[in-house]
């Protein structure tokens, strides 16, 4: 993890910037931690920050001492103090449950293409032509969605792309457009993940030539009124605390997760 966030801070994406951390240190030592982001994000219509909490680990040798359970109530009542919602993606959900998070069932969007016209040109953050065109875009974008979109400036992406290792293989530019997309492109489907523009934008700029159909892991209403949502088994579970709108079904994309 460390080399991978020195990746990021060469984007200009430094985790210490953005995380609140609460860690635990014993003879010098940090034995557990929780962090805490803020995030902007549009969700059921409304602009609005909320805490994301992530990096919640503990030392093996310290574990089932409670640290991590002290330090998340901390985090918790820190983020109450300011802000009136929070969010994780977990793959240990029995451990937030007792904390007042609830999972939601999530969702992606298939649709099928017709009259496609995107034309897309690979690029890679560690070339700093690319890594320009896709933080000024980052830096511009607007939400795509009413349902769920985040509006951060690119932090986020920046560093969920160096820790994911997608940095050289999920952006792509749309020729002949300011749009860049963060999808997954193989010769068998294509998979988008997120679309950063500085307007709304509908599916017949962004899907390229060669598939049938595309699949949305971020929410696509406005994208591809079309789509169809597709119920989905998530990597782990996304779990909302606090005042969060009744939603049946989110789409949450891998960058946008903490």
């Amino acid at each position: 993890m460390p080399t991978r966030l020195r990746l990021a801070e060469s984007f200009g994406a430094r985790w210490s910037d953005i995380t609140t951390p609460f860690t635990w240190f014993e003879g010098g030592l940090a034995l557990a931690t929780v962090g805490v982001l803020q995030q902007p994000i549009r969700v059921d219509g409304e602009d609005r920050l909320v805490a994301g909490i992530h990096s919640v680990g503990t030392h093996p040798d310290h574990r089932r001492r409670g640290l991590c359970d002290a330090l998340l109530r901390a985090a918790l009542v820190w983020v109450d103090e300011r802000l009136d919602a929070a969010k994780l993606s977990t793959g240990s959900p029995a451990v937030f449950a007792g904390h007042g998070f609830v999972a939601q069932p999530l969702r992606r969007w298939v649709t099928a293409v017709t009259q496609p016209r995107a034309r897309l040109r690979s690029l890679d953050l560690r070339d700093d032509g690319d890594l320009g065109v896709v933080v000024a875009a980052l830096e511009n974008r607007v939400a795509q969605s009413d349902v769920l979109s985040t509006r951060e400036p690119g932090w986020l992406t920046l560093i969920n792309a160096a820790l994911e290792q997608v940095e050289s293989s999920w952006f792509w530019g749309v020729r002949g457009t300011d749009i860049v997309l963060v999808a997954d492109v193989t010769a068998e489907r294509c998979t988008i993940h997120d679309v950063i523009a500085p307007r709304p934008v509908d599916i017949a700029e962004i899907a390229p030539a060669g598939y049938a159909e595309v699949t949305f892991t971020l929410e696509a209403e406005r994208i591809a009124p079309q789509a169809r949502p597709v119920p989905l088994e998530p990597r782990g579970a996304f779990m909302v605390r606090g005042d969060w709108p009744p939603l049946d079904r989110l789409a949450v994309p891998p960058l946008w997760e903490h």
